[in-house]
C-alpha cells in the first residue's frame, strides 16, 4: 500500500470486527469516518470526501496559528478547564507557542 499525501485521511483496520476504516479530519475540527470490507473499499469511499475537505480548506479564511490559539483559549479552554490550568495554558501559549509558531497559517491548501 502506498503512502497517502497530506489531507487524504487515514486508513486502518479495526481490531473488533476486522473492518477497514477511512478517517478524515474536517476543516471545522471534526472527524468523518467511512467503513469498508477491504482497505481499497475504504480508500475509495474516502477519496470524494477528502476532495471536499481540501476545497473547503482552501476557501476557509486564513488565520495564523497564533490567532487560532487565542480563539481557542477564549472560546474553549476557559470554559473546559480549571482556573489554574487555564492560566498555565495561557502562559504556555504566550511564552512558547505563539513566538515559535504564531505566524504560520493554520490551513494548508
Amino acid at each position: 500500500m502506498s503512502k497517502r499525501a497530506n489531507n487524504e485521511g487515514t486508513i486502518y483496520r479495526r481490531h473488533s470486527g476486522g473492518r477497514w476504516v477511512g478517517a478524515l479530519l474536517l476543516p471545522d475540527g471534526g472527524r468523518k469516518a467511512v467503513y469498508g470490507r477491504t482497505a481499497e473499499e475504504a480508500r475509495d469511499k474516502l477519496r470524494p470526501r477528502s476532495a471536499v475537505s481540501r476545497r473547503a480548506c482552501s476557501r476557509a479564511p486564513r488565520s495564523t496559528v497564533g490567532q487560532w490559539l487565542d480563539r481557542w483559549l477564549e472560546e474553549t479552554a476557559v470554559h473546559r478547564t480549571r482556573p489554574l490550568t487555564f492560566r498555565a495554558y495561557r502562559q504556555t501559549v504566550r511564552l512558547h507557542l505563539v513566538p515559535a509558531l504564531g505566524k504560520y497559517s493554520c490551513c494548508s491548501s
